[in-house]
Formats: structure tokens, sequence, C-alpha cells
């Protein structure tokens, strides 16, 4: 009965949220234009937007008009070669659209291509080009609000994503509802479990405060999307704090793997009796967490100084390349450090938990260079949306996987570290395996 309950609880969740999550908009973008800045850089950038279909349009609005004010659009691969140009005039010429800003108000239509393209949109003005050397006499300042709108279902110019970003409020709205059933049906066996001690019950304490801190991260992550799909703005409180939150489960869930794969609550108890003395006598433990500090150090900074705080977008640049590549060297250090574990060990029993327990692992470790490496053979504007949803789906079923194995006495009944001689066995009904009471 408990069972229908809640299950029959997360359905009109999922109906309600489904019912109410209908509209999305377009992206909305504020600042000041400047010509100032626009001397200093050949044009001032602003942003960058993913259209597509017949009528996706840029609106505007300012506060006042300067003089010779223009919006250019350049096509990505036109603003790759524009970004490197050194002339002023060149730069500008190569904008395949431009647009007066002769109102207060006004719309540019973009030309239509068969697939979505990605247009980067950039401010110029009379004193742009100059190059007097002498500071510029009466500069102009202008408070500006863009709104970059993709067409609908129905073409009109109102409602939608970029191309980039599209699908990802559906993923998120299903990841989260996920996560509420599975609390809903799970969690009370899970608090259970911990609070009754026994085998693994320090492992799951851990992997349960990493799974909670992720799932908070997801959900802030979700109102800062549903926000923005009715303003365009959304939150960015919200959309740090789950990045960030989804860093910090990724540590905690780093941490609880290696000491785990070392022979934390894994080993014989005689080879190793406790965590800290793991951390004293094994070599290899500098080199983990050498890797592990510095990849939190380039996750903060990609965090910190990108411009639009996306984390799974960090690939793009040398310091996100060096994150795969620390990744890569930590999922080393893994199977080494459990390969050594397992040479230990004699049980076909505990050999068998170790196999499982290595697949979930090693999927939780590279999903992310396997999936960025994937997404190069895409089209620029669907790799940020695969990796993210990619990289969410292959961690969540891992660590799933892990809580499956965790629990299942008949096979870590045997692998544990502590001892189980205080803890009765009885069937659970729901999930088909037998779980301490």
């Amino acid at each position: 009965m408990k069972f229908d309950m809640r299950t029959g609880v997360a359905c009109l969740v999922l109906v309600i949220t489904v019912c109410i999550l209908q509209q999305v908009s377009a992206k909305t973008v504020r600042g000041t234009l400047s010509s100032v800045k626009a001397a200093e850089t050949y044009g001032q950038y602003i942003t960058k937007f993913c259209f597509h279909g017949e009528n996706a349009s840029v609106a505007y609005e300012l506060n006042s008009t300067g003089k010779d004010g223009q919006l250019l659009f350049y096509l990505d691969e036109q603003w790759n070669v524009a970004s490197t140009v050194s002339n002023c005039w060149e730069k500008l010429k190569l904008a395949k659209v431009s647009h007066e800003l002769q109102d207060l108000t006004g719309n540019q239509t973009l030309a239509h291509f068969i697939h979505p393209r990605i247009w980067h949109i950039v401010y110029a003005d009379t004193f742009t080009c100059q190059n007097t050397g002498l500071p510029i006499k009466d500069p102009i300042t202008l408070s500006y609000q863009l709104k970059l709108l993709n067409p609908d279902s129905l073409g009109n110019p109102t409602d939608h994503f970029s191309d980039e970003e599209t699908g990802l409020l559906a993923f998120y709205q299903i990841i989260v509802i996920l996560y509420f059933v599975l609390i809903c049906i799970f969690s009370s066996e899970i608090y259970q479990t911990i609070m009754k001690g026994g085998p693994m019950h320090l492992v799951l304490k851990l992997l349960s405060i990493a799974m909670a801190t992720q799932c908070v991260g997801i959900l802030f992550t979700f109102l800062h999307l549903y926000g923005y799909s009715r303003d365009g703005i959304g939150s960015a409180f919200l959309q740090f704090t789950g990045e960030f939150l989804d860093i910090c489960s990724y540590f905690q869930i780093l941490y609880l793997l290696m000491n785990l794969s070392m022979g934390w609550s894994l080993g014989s108890y005689k080879v190793h009796n406790s965590q800290f003395s793991l951390w004293k006598t094994k070599p290899v433990i500098p080199v983990s967490l050498g890797l592990a500090v510095y990849q939190g150090i380039l996750l903060l900074w990609e965090l910190i100084e990108g411009s639009e705080h996306k984390v799974y977008n960090a690939y793009q640049n040398s310091a996100g390349v060096l994150l795969i590549v620390i990744r890569v060297l930590l999922a080393c250090v893994f199977v080494g450090n459990l390969y050594n574990t397992v040479a230990l060990e004699r049980s076909a029993l505990r050999r068998d938990f170790y196999k499982t327990f290595a697949k979930s692992c090693v999927v939780w470790f590279l999903c992310y260079p396997v999936m960025v490496v994937t997404s190069l053979v895409f089209a620029s504007y669907l790799r940020y949306k695969l990796i993210t949803i990619g990289v969410i789906s292959a961690q969540t079923a891992a660590v799933l996987t892990l809580y499956k194995l965790f629990l299942s006495r008949s096979l870590y009944w045997e692998v544990s570290a502590l001892s189980a001689s205080t803890l009765s066995l009885r069937m659970n009904k729901n999930i088909g395996i037998k779980l301490h009471s």
C-alpha cells in the first residue's frame, strides 16, 4: 500500500508539473552599449544565439539613439575569422547583416537556413574605427535590452530557447521527477539501513549526502531554466549555485570512490583497518589528491570566469582540455588502486563484487571525456546539450547501480570490512533484495 500511495503522489506531481510547464520564451539580454568599449575591441561583443526557421528575429529597446550606431550580426564561422582580424574596418565588413539603430525600438529578422546557425551580435558606431589615439569626445552610452526570438511551432517569433539549449528544460524536469519518485520509494529503506549500522553504512551515508547535494543542484538548475523559459533571464544565483553544488557532489563521490578502490570498507579488515591508514601508507595518494585539487581549482575557475557559467562547456578552452585529461588520469589511478586491492582477495564472491563495482565507477569517471569526444562529430549547436544530458544520465545510472550493489547483502556481506554479526536479514518486497532489519 505504501508503494502505491507513493507512486500515486509521484504521478500527481508529474501531471501538475507537466501542466504548469507549457510556456517558454526568448533569451533576454540587458546592458550598456559604449563607444569606448567598442573602440577598444573594434566592436563591442554583446552575445550569441542559435537561431532557426524563417522568422527568427532580434528585438531591441534603447533609452536613446546615438551617432550611427548599429548592430552587426556574424555567423559563427565568420566570427571565428573576424575575431582574429587586426584591421577594424575589415572586421566590421565581415558581418553578414547590419542593422542601424535609428529608433528607440526595432527588430531585425535573420536569414533562413536549412539547419540552425549560431549568430554573434556586436555593437559598433562612428567612433569604433577612428584610431586617433585620442580620448573619444562625447562618447555614446546607451542602455539596451535585446530579445532573441526563435519561431514557435506556428512560425511566430515569440517563444523558444536557443537551439543550443532546446530540450534541456524538459530533461531537467524528467530528472527532478525521477529523483522525487526514487526518494519517495527508497528513502525510508536507505535511512533505516544507515541508522541501524552494519556493513557499509558509512559508505551509504557518504553516497547519500553526495546524491542529496546533486539533487538540490539539479533542482536549482531546473528552477533557473524554468524562470529563463518565462522571461529569458532566469536566476543567476540559482544557476551558479546549481553548478557549484554539482561540483561539490562530484568531489564527494570522487573522494568516496577513491577510498573504496583502495580497500576502505571493502577488503579484509586485517589488511585495511581504517581509512586514515590508507592515506598514510598508499604511495599513490599524493598523486590522487594533487589531481583532484587541481581539477577542483580548474572547475571553480571555469565556473566563476565563464561568461555563461556552463561547466559542461569547459572543454572549449585549454583549461577545459586539462580537466578532461585529469579525469582520465584519475580513472587510471582508480583502476590501478582497485586492481591492487583485488589482487589481495581470493574470494570469488568478492571478485564478482569488484567487477560490478569497477564497471559502474569507470562509467562515472569517463562519461564526461567520452561524451565530449563523441559530441565532436555533431554540429556545434548540439554539443552542449548532448554532453549535459549524457553526463548527468550516465552518472545517475552509475550511482544507482552502486546503491543497488551496496544494498545487496548477498554480495557485500562477504566484502564489507565491518562486522555483520549483529545484523539479521529480511527480504525487501519492493526491490527483491535482502536488507538488514
